[in-house]
């Protein structure tokens, strides 16, 4: 996920560096063209609980809450989109 304020993240990527001029850690500017991703529902990390294994959100009804099942996508450290 990107930053809002910096419109920046961090990548994890694979690639040849037969002359060793970047180091682990090192800072690059790139520019990576992907698809455009629609993300439906974002939500916080912490509203996640994992129960029996798997991801389950709790949402209000007007009983009170109902325990879902979902299917979880692309995330970051403080949100995750639910795909389902």
């Amino acid at each position: 996920m990107i930053t809002r304020l910096t419109r920046s993240g961090q990548v994890l990527a694979r690639f040849a560096n037969p002359d060793f001029s970047l180091r682990p850690g090192s800072l690059v500017e790139a520019e990576i063209s992907l698809k455009e991703a629609r993300v439906k529902l974002k939500i916080p990390r912490s509203a996640v609980m994992i129960i029996d294994g798997k991801p389950n959100v709790f949402v209000r009804t007007p009983e009170g809450f109902t325990k879902r099942e979902v299917e979880l996508g692309r995330g970051d450290d403080n949100s995750v989109e639910v795909v389902s």
